[in-house]
């Protein structure tokens, strides 16, 4: 995700003659403006308490962190207390190996046992990973490898998150970037997939083709379209921020109706002057948990703006929101434990029930 965003900016500073670019054009579905009426309240969050583990884009999942490698593996898996435990998913070509990789975006219980799915968009497979057997026999366990069908591989090319809905099924993020390489615009768009034979099941048609032709070219609408995303552990909806846009959208997986909020006085869409507005979002299945930036990219005088921390129910009500004395990149949700990362590996942990308190 953080590699998608770092291509988003690039695309955004090569085309400075843009300028503002209506939000509401982008979507298919309602948006609701809704007030920040509730106080800013300040989190104290204190010293990192980890340090050097925590990628950006890691998990925390029963006390082990699962982060991205530079190695000859894919994934490293520490303790809390940062100590290695071992490296996993080794890359090449072999049937087991893996060529690349999409950053993982949930980890899942399946009896007793963690699992998280991988996939490969080089060899648009999808490898089932068993992390617990995987850690208790210290080698690549895969309890599947999902071969997709030729000619699903011009659409099976998730962009930045893949979620199981079901035992049979997931729904992925997909940039469309296939098309628009074509000379077509590419919607990105969330997809069902079906994990028995491969293919597409649903599309949801969520946004509109916005064009913004420049000097030199027409930018993607997955530019504009960036988010971060995190699914309700009961399945059953799944939460997307805009990254260049101040928008939370709540979609129901089953009945397909979305819909956006936008959060009052904020700045929207400049690409003259961008600004960065969600940067990560978790959820548990009572609260969504959005680190938000609102602050604007390519400052002259280089400042850093601290971030907030906003706190929202799945009907879209925004509960709380906290001031913070520092930048964040990350977040990952661990039962009651928020752990903020940050880019130099360090993060910091919050208790949810700290958050609580001040519902």
């Amino acid at each position: 995700m953080k590699k998608v965003i770092a291509f988003a900016l690039f695309t955004l500073i090569i085309c400075i003659s843009c300028s503002r670019v209506a939000e509401r054009d982008f979507f298919r579905f309602p948006m609701t403006n809704i007030e920040a009426d509730c106080p800013l309240e300040c989190l104290l969050i204190g010293e990192d308490t980890l340090s050097g583990v925590m990628t950006a884009d890691c998990i925390v999942r029963d006390s082990i962190i699962i982060a991205t490698s530079r190695t000859d593996h894919l994934f490293s898996i520490s303790g809390i207390g940062g100590e290695l435990i071992g490296e996993y998913c080794r890359r090449g070509r072999a049937g087991n190996e893996l060529l690349s990789a999409l950053p993982l975006t949930e980890t899942y219980i399946n009896g007793t046992d963690i699992y998280a799915d991988i996939y490969s968009p080089m060899d648009t497979k999808l490898f089932v990973w068993n992390i617990s057997k995987s850690l208790s026999e210290n080698r690549d366990v895969y309890e599947s490898i999902i071969r997709f069908e030729s000619k699903e591989k011009a659409t099976l090319q998730p962009w930045m998150s893949l979620y199981r809905t079901d035992s049979n099924h997931i729904i992925v993020y997909n940039s469309m970037q296939s098309g628009y390489s074509d000379g077509l615009v590419g919607v990105p768009d969330y997809q069902v997939y079906d994990l028995e034979s491969g293919t597409l099941q649903r599309q949801y048609g969520l946004f509109n083709a916005v064009k913004k032709e420049t000097e030199n070219q027409l930018l993607s609408p997955s530019t504009f379209l960036t988010n971060v995303d995190c699914i309700k552990p009961d399945r059953t909806r799944l939460v997307f921020g805009m990254y260049f846009m101040p928008v939370f959208c709540i979609l129901d997986i089953k009945s397909g109706e979305a819909r956006a909020y936008r959060l009052k006085g904020h700045d929207g869409i400049d690409l003259q002057k961008p600004h960065r507005h969600f940067v990560d979002i978790q959820a548990n299945d009572d609260c969504i948990y959005a680190l938000y930036s609102g602050e604007e990219m390519f400052k002259e005088d280089g400042t850093d703006v601290p971030d907030q921390l906003y706190v929202m129910d799945w009907n879209g009500h925004l509960l709380c929101r906290y001031s913070m004395d520092r930048r964040f990149s990350g977040l990952s949700l661990d039962g009651e434990k928020l752990y903020l990362t940050h880019y130099n590996g360090a993060a910091a942990v919050v208790n949810t029930d700290t958050l609580k308190a001040g519902l």
